[in-house]
């Protein structure tokens, strides 16, 4: 047991800095697109500062060109 507690730490670390990772790709893209405006620039920011799991994914799909 006195191995569980570094390696959950470790763990956490590791999806903490991808999600912050994530987050700036997400950032970078949505403030170059020339598509949006500054309103829906600022509703998209708005919904990942309060759901950012949610609001991170379904932009990933939205934004993917394909």
């Amino acid at each position: 047991m006195e191995g569980f507690w570094p390696i959950l730490w470790a763990v956490v670390i590791v999806v903490v800095v991808v999600f912050v990772v994530v987050l700036r790709g997400i950032l970078t893209d949505l403030f170059r697109a020339t598509d949006l405006n500054g309103w829906q620039k600022a509703v998209w920011l708005l919904l990942l500062v309060f759901m950012p799991c949610l609001t991170a994914s379904a932009l990933i799909v939205a934004r993917t060109v394909g």
